[in-house]
């Protein structure tokens, strides 16, 4: 079999462009500073948002302060926070909006990760307070069954147990089983 020589340059840009990218990744993995620590059993899991450039989903020890998202995400100018603040210890679903600079300093607020979000974290939902397109989002629940649980809230006030779930048609035991896991009860 005879190789070309339109061959042979197609084979060498192949194998150029192959370790070109097998280099880039190598770089990517080791060189530059991770965006977010590892996932490890026992993290907590926190957003960063707003005013900063270090955006996202970080995987954090317990007991975790403001402050030590902030080291971690490597968020620039600390000390011009207020102290108070961040001592305030991080819990499991929670969003740390950093509002835009003023001159004087800077302030952050304490949200709720949204529920997609959440969702796709394998993080329940507070059933309280979720709206119909987020419940939605449980594997289960359509569109219909949506709608009558926001009703069925409505008009007990709140849900105070995931099993008060029962009452609502079209969710039996089985679909209980399958979609509790994503729920939680939250306050008002």
């Amino acid at each position: 079999m005879r190789v070309i020589k339109g061959q042979l340059y197609g084979a060498i840009t192949i194998v150029l462009i192959m370790g070109s990218l097998y280099l880039y990744r190598f770089s990517v993995q080791h060189f530059l500073p991770s965006n977010n620590v590892e996932k490890k059993a026992g993290s907590v899991v926190v957003e960063l948002d707003g005013d900063t450039n270090r955006r996202g989903i970080y995987f954090i020890p317990p007991d975790t302060p403001v402050s030590g998202l902030f080291k971690i995400a490597r968020v620039a100018d600390i000390k011009r926070f207020d102290r108070k603040n961040l001592s305030i210890v991080l819990g499991a679903g929670e969003k740390v909006v950093i509002e835009p600079e003023n001159r004087y300093s800077r302030r952050f607020k304490i949200e709720k990760i949204n529920a997609s979000k959440r969702i796709a974290l394998d993080m329940p939902i507070g059933i309280n307070n979720a709206t119909p397109y987020e419940l939605t989002l449980i594997p289960g629940i359509g569109k219909k069954t949506a709608q009558a649980i926001v009703e069925f809230r409505r008009m007990s006030g709140r849900i105070i147990n995931i099993g008060d779930l029962l009452k609502i048609y079209g969710i039996g035991e089985k679909k209980l089983s399958r979609i509790k896991k994503y729920l939680y009860i939250d306050g008002d």
